[in-house]
């Protein structure tokens, strides 16, 4: 179309930019709302405390909550900041460059897995974790309505639908203004979802765990099959109102009824909650060596027997903090650690480290026994919830159960080669963390600075199965 050969086309003109007026003014209003909303974020993260050393911030991300929270804001939540802004700026390319480097979907699923263990392990309510309260201890941390929200989804994609229900009922419960402008129009998160995936889940719920007994399985499934359609067909608003009239009630309510559904813990899980006290013996003794060596005459070691057969010692004040210090800063310095899903380990280099032959000489006026001056050493850090070792993993076992893979090759129990084992504690774990001997009843939570001793073999030099051990996972802290 030719607009300048005729006046009445030229009115079209001015239709066209009255028009263009009126989007640019929708536009604005919407840059406005969208400025307002990063605000709101702004003032969200601001609200996060900003760590003034590495040691405080290795405190912070020691928490799971505030763990898994980090983990999910850079995997998920900044690049779909970076999608809603959709502007250019010097500001975005330096963001973009450095999510090159955030967190990978994986490592995420690996950070929800780990909370949930945590969740299971200890027997933690949902509602309590969402707000810092761990083991009756409380935390300045807590997970907002788009963190629970990801673990009912983890949890649901898994089938997993009655534990599912209880991160869908919280995040439904803490989806408050201002933020859920945030969770809506950023993160795509809408109220509505989260109502539809609950509803999903509570007949998901039903359907598998309550199966009348007059009923076939096909019978069954076709039941099945019906309660999802009508929850997919239901309207948003009806969904909506049935869920509000089922949460009238008091959360205390679906608490205990958790409780009343609850299994009985496993031995291990008894023991690592500190629920199965670890027996006494009026055999034991706490004692001070001066005599294994000259050195100890002028720095005697303060042990603490625990148990005569198999032999399990604590040493008390044996690593240093300036030991410790060195060790981890050394460790920052490393890029080739070894891994799996629960730990990193880096074998201590004698030929860089002097602490290594420090060490061993140290091991071997403790142990008591010739060992090798340039015995290998490796420093071990614990990954979220992690834990090592469980005793249904047998040495040099090649069983497929996840707690034995996480064992790996850090917790080979008591081979033949090994005559004992010696542990030293680099930091107290705050939370959970606690050695376990389960076939002594023996549970110890190791002081910092702390070493533990023990006896792999029996008297006739065959492996001893009492020294098999498990650590428990982590649930606050970081374990060196």
């Amino acid at each position: 179309i030719v607009y300048s050969n005729s006046v009445a086309s030229m009115v079209k003109l001015l239709e066209m930019e009255d028009a263009l007026l009126e989007n640019l003014s929708a536009y604005a209003n919407e840059l406005q709302e969208k400025l307002e909303t990063i605000k709101l974020y702004e003032q969200l993260l601001k609200k996060r405390p900003r760590m003034k050393s590495y040691e405080a911030a290795e405190e912070y991300v020691a928490n799971p909550l505030n763990a898994l929270a980090l983990l999910r804001r850079l995997q998920q939540d900044w690049p779909k900041w970076l999608k809603y802004i959709k502007a250019d700026s010097l500001q975005l390319e330096q963001m973009e460059e450095r999510l090159k480097q955030a967190p990978s979907k994986r490592d995420l699923r690996n950070a929800v897995s780990k909370l949930l263990h945590l969740e299971n392990f200890y027997d933690l309510e949902t509602s309590h974790m969402i707000k810092g309260l761990l083991l009756e201890q409380q935390y300045d941390a807590q997970l907002d309505s788009v963190d629970c929200f990801a673990l009912g989804n983890y949890l649901f994609r898994r089938n997993a639908f009655s534990r599912s229900t209880h991160w869908y009922r919280n995040a439904i419960r803490i989806y408050k203004e201002p933020y859920s402008k945030i969770y809506s129009k950023v993160y795509g998160v809408k109220l509505h979802k989260i109502y539809r995936q609950y509803a999903r889940a509570i007949a998901n719920e039903t359907y598998i765990l309550e199966k009348p007994k007059d009923k076939s399985t096909q019978e069954w499934a076709a039941a099945g099959a019906i309660v999802t359609r009508l929850v997919e067909d239901a309207k948003n608003k009806d969904i909506k109102r049935l869920i509000e009239q089922y949460l009238a009630g008091d959360e205390q309510i679906f608490i205990k009824d958790r409780a009343r559904l609850r299994v009985k813990p496993t031995q291990l899980q008894s023991a690592c909650r500190a629920e199965s006290p670890t027996p006494s013996s009026s055999n034991l003794y706490c004692r001070y060596d001066r005599e294994s060596s000259a050195f100890l005459k002028l720095a005697a070691l303060k042990i603490e027997m625990l148990r005569l057969q198999p032999a399990v010692k604590l040493f008390h004040q044996v690593l240093h903090d300036k030991e410790i210090a060195t060790l981890k800063q050394w460790s920052k310095e490393q890029t080739n650690w070894s891994s799996t899903s629960a730990v990193k380990s880096y074998a201590l280099p004698a030929d860089q480290l002097r602490l290594v032959d420090k060490l061993n000489s140290r091991i071997a006026d403790m142990m008591q026994l010739d060992i090798a001056k340039h015995q290998e050493l490796h420093l071990l850090n614990y990954g979220l919830g992690a834990h090592l070792g469980d005793p249904r993993c047998k040495s040099n076992s090649k069983s497929k159960h996840v707690a034995c893979q996480l064992q790996g090759n850090y917790t080979k129990q008591a081979t033949s080669s090994r005559q004992a084992t010696m542990l030293f504690a680099a930091s107290t774990v705050p939370l959970g963390g606690a050695v376990v001997f389960p076939k002594m009843q023996l549970t110890l939570k190791l002081p910092k600075g702390s070493a533990l001793f023990w006896s792999n073999l029996n008297a006739i030099g065959k492996r001893d199965a009492l020294a098999n051990y498990v650590i428990c996972p982590v649930l606050v802290g970081s374990r060196w």
